[in-house]
């Protein structure tokens, strides 16, 4: 188990990250390289109805600043980007991202994108949430996960939920939509190594009122 005041934390975190596969039934999880940034993966990208709920505020996006934001990655360690790949064809589809890491205090975001619209509905994302929950707890030892989505993104909210998440907040008009202001939604996945099960049993309680206020489709 790393422990973040060993002085060689980092070194082993590096290496533990290019090292790690991650196996699910119809998927699987490695470190993103610069030779699967191709403009293949950049078009997923483009498309306005996969992104339209991925950024706060409009950026750009190809080649050159994905294969940049990939580097900071490499170069800081603040968060590891993990390829989701076919195991049939090894195709690229997307990607989970696994930080920023708060090293200190044990917690992490975590976030999804599967961008090739051919695997969408087929239960993808949900299977790779749990490789990246299965790492994040297992291997990288955090306490909590959190992340957070667009109410009207309800595919996303509920892919989350199916693998442990729970909606822990509402961030009200955080988002500015078409003229429209828009909420947030706070979801956060606890390792249950940290906290008691009545604790647990508290938060999925609050997590179901949450729930029944969201959108019915």
């Amino acid at each position: 188990m790393l422990e973040f005041n060993d002085p060689q934390y980092f070194t082993q975190l590096k290496k533990i990250f290019n090292e790690t596969r991650l196996e699910g039934d119809h998927i699987y999880l490695r470190r993103l390289k610069e030779t699967d940034i191709s403009e293949k993966y950049v078009s997923f990208f483009s498309n306005p109805e996969l992104v339209k709920y991925m950024y706060q505020s409009p950026r750009k996006v190809d080649l050159k600043s994905l294969k940049a934001e990939l580097q900071t990655g490499e170069e800081t360690g603040q968060f590891h980007l993990y390829g989701i790949f076919d195991k049939t064809n090894h195709f690229c589809i997307g990607n989970l991202r696994i930080g920023y890491m708060n090293h200190a205090q044990k917690n992490s975001d975590l976030s999804i994108f599967i961008g090739d619209t051919g695997y969408l509905g087929k239960g993808l994302a949900q299977e790779a949430l749990r490789l990246g929950n299965q790492a994040s707890f297992e291997i990288y030892d955090f306490r909590k996960l959190h992340s957070g989505m667009f109410e009207a993104n309800i595919a996303s909210i509920k892919a989350y939920l199916k693998t442990g998440w729970v909606i822990e907040g509402r961030l009200r008009g955080q988002y500015w939509v078409e003229g429209k202001a828009m909420d947030r939604i706070a979801v956060a996945r606890f390792n249950p190594r940290y906290f008691s099960s009545d604790f647990l049993s508290e938060v999925k309680r609050h997590s179901l009122e949450y729930q029944k206020a969201l959108p019915s489709r």
